[in-house]
């Protein structure tokens, strides 16, 4: 028999695993009613529909946020967004978010604040300039917009001052693991990639296990 030879590539690592959202999993504090499609919206991969945040009296009492109830936790991460196809018009497009995360969906903190690469065209897509690390995986996270096109910082102390639009959200896990850092970090000689394989039947044939080349030349 001839030997089997075992052939591949090493491509690149994904850092980005999308996390699939469903409406069960959202929640919010100053939804606007009448305005917008609501959470649904935000999923429901139209273009023409969007999520607005309040806007009207009376006022919510902190700044407007969308929760996210987790399947699996997550550390690292970064949003993304589409925008509503008026949004270089009515300004409402987030240009800066303050990600929150908590283990248990009551005491919440901090993991950093995102900023956007906004759209140069209504309903575009705004990319993440950074992503944002917990001190641990959370399962529960908050995107909290503190300022938008038009309007930074954004106030939620009065009416029409702390509100955001968007089309669809998209949340990404971050990925640090040893696959990834070696796909990166590791250069694999083609000699090795390229290796012959001798069958176990051949192997026998030949007398038992191979021995290296420099072992039977003496």
């Amino acid at each position: 028999e001839s030997p089997v030879i075992i052939t591949g590539t090493s491509g690149e690592a994904s850092e980005l695993e999308r996390v699939i959202l469903t409406v069960d999993m959202l929640s919010a504090n100053a939804t606007q009613d009448g305005d917008g499609g609501g959470l649904p919206a935000l999923i429901d991969g139209k273009g023409g529909t969007y999520y607005h945040s309040r806007w009207q009296d009376p006022v919510v009492s902190e700044a407007h946020y969308v929760q996210i109830k987790l399947n699996k936790p997550l550390q690292g991460l970064r949003f993304e967004y589409d925008a509503r196809q008026t949004g270089i018009n009515n300004g409402g497009d987030v240009t800066i978010a303050t990600i929150y995360g908590s283990t248990n969906g009551e005491y919440f903190e901090s993991m950093g604040t995102e900023e956007f690469n906004l759209p140069t065209s209504n309903g575009g897509h705004a990319t993440a300039k950074n992503n944002v690390n917990g001190k641990q995986a959370y399962n529960y996270i908050r995107f909290t917009p503190t300022a938008r096109r038009d309007k930074d910082p954004l106030d939620y102390t009065v009416a029409g001052s702390a509100w955001w639009n968007m089309s669809e959200i998209y949340l990404y896990r971050i990925r640090h693991d040893e696959a990834l850092s070696l796909a990166k970090n590791t250069k694999i000689n083609p000699v090795w990639w390229h290796m012959p394989v001798v069958p176990a039947t051949q192997e026998a044939e030949m007398g038992g296990l191979l021995e290296p080349r420099s072992l039977r030349l003496q």
